[in-house]
This record gives structure tokens, C-alpha cells and sequence, in this order.
């Protein structure tokens, strides 16, 4: 029976949320983003979409839909994509990897407004 762990361990660490988030029922974009990068890699690592809902407490068809929002993701999202990209990195050193190094804060939001400090006056 394949361990799911090193991939839950890869997904923490690379998506900055804890597992008790994951498994969770919140609906925030942290946390369902990281869901969805959980559900592409272990369907990558070849278990069934049935497989992966009874390990998540899931529905079969909401880990269908997890796995397409994720594979969409990967390509229009470069925060996602560089996210599930270490998270694969991680999973496949077996996880130890991302016990031991996590990742640095993640990169600005564009949209965010400047503050009136450095507005130009």
C-alpha cells in the first residue's frame, strides 16, 4: 500500500499550511490549493481517485475536480506552479527533505496597495 506522508510532508512545507488545513473543511484559497497539489501528486503517484477520497475523507468526484483545478492551476498560476513543483522535488527525496527545510515566505502579491509611506507625493 503506497504511504501517503512524503507527499503530505512535501505539500506542508512547500505550501505553508498545516495538515489539520488540509484534511480540514475550510474553503480559503491556502488551503484548498494546497488540497488540490496534495490530490495531483498522489494521483501522479498513481493511486485512483477512490483511493485518494477515502485517505482525504473525500468524495471520488471532488477529488476528480481537485486534480483538473490543479493541473489548470499549474499551468495559469506561477505561484501555484512553483509551489507544486518543490512539493514534487520534496516527495520524491521522500519527504525528509521538507522536515528538515522549509520554505521562505512567499513573494508579494502585485496587487497589494503601497503603503501611504511610500506613495510619491
Amino acid at each position: 500500500m503506497f504511504e501517503i506522508e512524503p507527499v503530505l510532508v512535501a505539500v506542508e512545507a512547500s505550501f505553508l499550511v498545516r495538515r489539520s488545513e488540509i484534511f480540514g473543511r475550510r474553503k480559503d484559497a491556502r488551503c484548498t490549493y494546497a488540497r488540490f497539489a496534495l490530490c495531483c501528486l498522489l494521483f501522479e503517484h498513481g493511486l485512483s481517485y477512490k483511493a485518494i477520497g477515502r485517505r482525504l475523507k473525500r468524495d471520488h468526484s471532488s477529488i476528480i475536480n481537485a486534480v483538473r483545478r490543479g493541473k489548470g492551476l499549474e499551468t495559469s498560476d506561477l505561484n501555484f506552479s512553483v509551489r507544486i513543483k518543490k512539493a514534487r522535488e520534496l516527495a520524491c527525496a521522500g519527504g525528509a527533505e521538507a522536515k528538515r527545510v522549509a520554505p521562505g515566505p512567499p513573494p508579494p502579491n502585485p496587487q497589494t496597495p503601497r503603503s501611504p509611506s511610500s506613495a510619491v507625493l
